[in-house]
């Protein structure tokens, strides 16, 4: 059972002499009994360095080979894992520790405190597992693991413990030659006997550069070994590595001045054969520069090229090394733009910049396969494209570079907006329900939610690999997930996420997907009424059956109950909120999207058993509190949200309907009463005083306000009093609705 209690401000009590204790609540605390946590398991803490854990002695030098899993222990991250005792001596504290194995491996070094000092997946060939580490003397346990829950089988585990390695040495004693821009060099692989820090051997090869430095394009190729290319600067300080691409590594690098030293090297431990190493060297181009300098052609709105890659050599300008070519793209009108990369040869990386080299957006697998696929809304002007590839090792080959362009999307708060969404209440529907997509190509719908600020856990589950992105208010994406809820469902866990309104995108991982889902929302958003007590939503045209008690939320210092139903205006509202109820007096008050007050209504129409408001509403989300005046007071009551384009608006007063409050409007009302004069078209306009009938005093109140000073119309008033025209205050149906057939003064 969830109790919930809220404050209210004394400071605000009353407005006109009415009491308003709804209009002035400020805040809702929130705490869940036994019950309501009987769900929340904390997962059991386990000591994965206990001596369950551990096994034999790792040596150093010699394979070990075992079976995995031999424990029932598990890392951090859910998968399996066995520890073996590594002895770390004086003299051979460079430690490389290599696991292979025909699964996916995982490799882990902790202290003998349980310290974790580094994890590893694929530091070695293929999917195995590699460690290089600088450890004091002392005792180590080295976790064999899985990066899959399922891996299992044999595995071979070997400790390298070798003297520190000095990097700067390496720099000064293994050089074998210089090496010259434009031209190759050929020799034969190990020559200096020297190994890199990670084991194993290298050759270094000098090259001299201008003052101003240079812009290295690298290829290192082999028939006898897995090649592998490092590059130091002067100071012998790793800049970039690149393994093979078949039998070929290259390498683009940049340096700025000095000389830079060329490690030709392999992969594996041992290897040996006949190298050429090429070189050829441009001038060297600043990142901000890359768009214009780097271009390889244009390309216009539904064209489409062929291309060679890399052409020019130049490296991305948001760093990772990978080499890029530019294309530049200009749109004379705001457009959505696509951008279709793919390539038969190597994994494409698309990237969008604008006039100023500044990335736009970038996508990797948005497309078929390993290529790429981007989709962005740009204003008119001109952009570059950058042709590149996922991987930083100088991959090269054949691609293809596609665009083309249509009407820009408006994805938040546009087209792509499904509903509005409530904390606590599920949303349930079929992916996809809109032809937007993010920007890797998949379809997205989006779902507005306001939160009160706090810790927001969001899980998205479905049918489908469900995939899911939180954008902010202005439609920056926050956030987005994969498969962080159970099996390949998605959650996003938002600690102390600000207060606001957040867009939630429903998608999938791979393009093509669809199905059923099912997105929640769990806000621990404090004392923040208008989250946690939020029942349902509203829209308008709409009339809703509910109970006063359901949410179990109250306001003391009286007890009142609440209940708050979320609605959304797309655009500008106008039109009426309306309660009404046979079990308890009703009070309504609005509040906006910080949930900071907006307007309360206690009595309106005749007899205590409506509350409504007229609202004049700017785009935004709202919250509609439905309570009592009556401390405890619960049952069932409806509430109805009308727009004016769906309901009669007169001004009351204005008997005759000509859109002003004059003699004639007191005189009409005499003449229905005792003369049988004709009926007011608009019965409701006559009820001046809307006490639910036409009598007397209704006349005397229009002629009193006209002559003598006297109290105004009720609601909606008369033009230029009160809100002028407006909808009908008393709820449908309701005794006090006498009904308006016709009225024409507010055309």
């Amino acid at each position: 059972m969830m109790e919930k209690t809220c404050r209210r401000d004394s400071s605000k009590v009353s407005i006109s002499g009415f009491s308003l204790s709804v209009l002035t609540v400020v805040g809702f605390c929130l705490s869940l009994s036994s019950v309501a946590n009987a769900w929340q398991v904390e997962p059991p803490i386990v000591d994965i360095c206990s001596p369950d854990c551990i096994f034999e002695d790792l040596p150093c030098g010699t394979p070990f080979t075992a079976d995995f899993p031999k424990s029932d222990c598990q890392l951090e991250r859910g998968t399996p894992v066995d520890f073996y005792t590594l002895e770390v001596v004086e003299g051979s504290e460079q430690v490389t520790l290599n696991l292979t194995a025909a699964y996916d491996t995982y490799l882990a070094l902790y202290d003998m405190e349980c310290n974790l000092i580094q994890l590893n997946d694929d530091g070695g060939v293929g999917l195995n597992s590699r460690i290089t580490q600088l450890l004091e003397p002392g005792s180590y346990l080295v976790g064999t693991s899985s990066f899959s829950v399922n891996g299992a089988g044999n595995f071979t585990l070997t400790a390298s413990c070798t003297e520190p390695f000095d990097q700067a040495a390496l720099c000064n004693d293994c050089v074998i030659s210089e090496a010259e821009c434009g031209a190759e060099t050929t020799g034969t692989f190990p020559e200096s006997g020297c190994p890199r820090e990670t084991g194993e051997d290298v050759d270094l090869y000098m090259i001299d550069l201008p003052p101003e430095g240079g812009r290295l394009s690298l290829a290192l190729q082999s028939p006898d070994f897995p090649p592998y290319l490092e590059v130091y600067d002067e100071g012998c300080v790793t800049i970039a590595a690149a393994g093979a691409a078949g039998d070929t590594a290259r390498l683009s690098v940049e340096s700025f001045g000095g000389s830079i030293f060329v490690g030709v090297s392999s992969t594996a431990i041992g290897s040996a054969g006949s190298f050429t190493l090429s070189v050829e060297c441009r001038e060297a181009i600043l990142p901000e520069n890359v768009c214009p300098d780097c271009q390889v052609g244009e390309i216009a709105c539904g064209e489409n090229t062929e291309g060679v890659f890399p052409e020019t050599g130049c490296l991305r300008p948001n760093g990772g090394g990978q080499e890029v070519d530019i294309y530049q793209i200009t749109l004379e009108e705001d457009q959505e733009l696509t951008i279709d990369l793919n390539s038969p040869d190597f994994d494409t990386w698309v990237e969008l910049y604008d006039a100023d080299c500044n990335r736009i957006a970038f996508n990797d697998d948005g497309g078929a396969g390993l290529n790429s696929l981007l989709f962005q809304n740009l204003d008119a002007g001109t952009y570059f494209i950058g042709v590149s590839s996922w991987s930083s090792a100088g991959v090269a080959g054949t691609y293809f570079l596609s665009t083309s362009c249509g009407e820009a999307v408006e994805l938040c708060g546009g087209d792509c907006e499904v509903a509005l969404m409530s904390c606590g209440i599920p949303e349930e529907g079929i992916f996809p329900m809109t032809e937007c997509r993010r920007l890797s190509g998949q379809m997205l719908d989006l779902y507005s939610i306001v939160v009160a600020g706090g810790d927001v856990t969001i899980d998205l589950t479905g049918d489908y690999d469900t995939y899911m992105q939180l954008y902010d208010e202005n439609c920056q994406l926050i956030a987005q997930d994969d498969d962080g809820g159970d099996g390949l469902n998605s959650r996003l866990a938002m600690a102390d996420l600000p207060g606001g309104i957040y867009y939630i995108g429903v998608s999938s991982f791979a393009t093509g997907q669809a199905g059923g889902f099912a997105l929640n929302a769990v806000c621990e958003s404090g004392d923040n009424f208008c989250v946690q007590c939020r029942v349902d939503t509203i829209s308008p045209q709409q009339t809703l059956d509910g109970t006063l008690g359901i949410s179990e939320c109250t306001l003391p210092p009286f007890e009142q109950l609440i209940e708050v139903y979320a609605f959304r205006v797309d655009e500008f509202f106008e039109g009426r909120i309306s309660v009404a109820s046979e079990n308890f007096d009703p009070s309504v008050a609005l509040f906006n999207d910080l949930c900071d007050e907006v307007s309360f209504n206690d009595n309106c129409g005749a007899g205590t058993e409506s509350a409504c408001l007229n609202v004049r509403l700017e785009a935004g989300n709202y919250s509609i509190v439905v309570s009592s005046e009556e401390p405890g007071a619960a049952g069932g009551f409806s509430l109805t949200l009308a727009s004016n384009d769906e309901t009669d608006v007169f001004s009351r007063g204005d008997g005759n309907g000509d859109g002003s409050l004059e003699l004639t409007d007191g005189i009409i009302v005499l003449n229905y009463l005792f003369t049988g004069g004709e009926a007011p078209g608009c019965m409701e306009a006559a009820d001046s005083d809307n006490d639910g009938q036409i009598s007397l005093t209704d006349a005397v109140l229009i002629l009193g306000y006209l002559f003598q000073g006297g109290n105004a119309p009720a609601l909606p008033g008369p033009p230029g009093v009160n809100t002028g025209c407006g909808p009908d205050t008393d709820v449908p149906g309701s005794p006090g609705d006498l009904g308006c057939d016709s009225y024409s003064g507010c055309d």
